[in-house]
């Protein structure tokens, strides 16, 4: 199996657009007052948690409505996702994470992996 590199990773257009969507989210959390004290990681973590906890709600209510794969609960839950995915890169970029690179690095090790990862049930 192969293991992650440390090489650096190709500025190929999706890490340059996820480096700036790190950066434009991290500014507008400074300019709102997000950053005035610092966050530690427990707190950063269940932030994200509880954005997918509501995008569950969503699929909740719309599965209670036979309703989970409209365009409107679709929307919903692209929106919570996307709430999830700006809180961890503000919290990447502010922190000086390489999360771009640990991204090509995570995506190349698991096109190595084995179907399932060996069997895995989930």
């Amino acid at each position: 199996m192969k293991e992650p590199t440390n090489k650096q990773c190709p500025k190929t257009e999706w890490i340059i657009a996820l480096d700036e969507i790190a950066d434009h989210s991290n500014r507008i959390a400074c300019e709102k007052g997000w950053r005035d004290t610092e966050l530690t990681v427990p707190h950063v973590v269940g932030m994200v948690v509880s954005e997918l906890c509501e995008m569950m709600e969503v699929a909740r209510n719309a599965e209670k409505k036979n309703d989970l794969w409209s365009e409107e609960t679709c929307r919903e839950m692209a929106l919570e996702c996307a709430d999830a995915i700006i809180r961890l890169l503000d919290f990447a970029h502010h922190e000086e994470l390489p999360v771009g690179q640990a991204l090509y690095d995570k995506m190349e090790y698991n096109e190595q992996r084995p179907y399932r990862h060996g069997d895995k049930p989930f």
